[in-house]
């Protein structure tokens, strides 16, 4: 693999055999994600193999399909329905519109994968295997937490030993996150790590 490249958006295609789906809520968070957002596009570029069908990345391709489609003025709209700073929204207004004129994507080229190792990549770039910290994550923002798309449905376990009542509990330390928005989890796990969290992201 060498450096990112910047394309045509219509310079690659959707993997049909890729066995990853999204739903229609799903893909519209991802939309808010993908607009509010557009630098994570850059830290994970999507990856593609020879012929430039997409090994990692048709969910955030989609994504930007489905942005392209927009107008400027929706694109707008849509910002202002968000809650972020009304400065903010200006700027990604004029990054989109700019974005709109020649759509692009940043890619990855994967080349000389056998089909083997491309069905493999895609499997494994889809799978999470790390778990987060609760007591950590305890200080973050929680409306901040679920607007980036993790699930903060904490499990709770009894102790062994509590009180006869069963009134006392123990807080598991860890967290399973079950995402299919890979940008709202790429940006957490990010964040996460810039923090000096003990974190894995596969």
């Amino acid at each position: 693999m060498g450096a990112n490249e910047v394309i045509s958006l219509s310079g690659i295609k959707l993997n049909e055999s890729n066995p990853r789906t999204i739903s229609e809520v799903k893909l519209d968070n991802l939309v808010d994600s993908v607009l509010t957002f557009p630098q994570m596009l850059r830290l994970r570029p999507v990856v593609v193999g020879d012929s430039s069908e997409i090994l990692g990345g048709n969910m955030r391709y989609r994504a930007l399909v489905f942005i392209s489609g927009m107008t400027a003025q929706a694109i707008r709209q849509r910002l202002g329905e968000l809650e972020i700073s009304e400065e903010k929204k200006k700027e990604l207004g004029e990054y989109w519109a700019k974005w709109l004129k020649k759509p692009v994507v940043e890619i990855l080229r994967a080349e000389n994968l056998t089909e083997e190792q491309k069905h493999e990549f895609i499997i494994k770039d889809n799978l999470a295997y790390g778990e987060w910290d609760k007591e950590l994550l305890a200080s973050w923002d929680k409306d901040q937490l679920q607007d980036w798309g993790l699930n903060l449905a904490w499990a709770e376990e009894k102790t062994d030993g509590g009180d006869e009542g069963g009134g006392m509990k123990a807080i598991s330390t860890k967290l399973t996150v079950e995402c299919e928005n890979v940008e709202k989890l790429a940006s957490l796990f990010e964040e996460l790590q810039k923090r000096g969290f003990k974190c894995e992201l596969s």
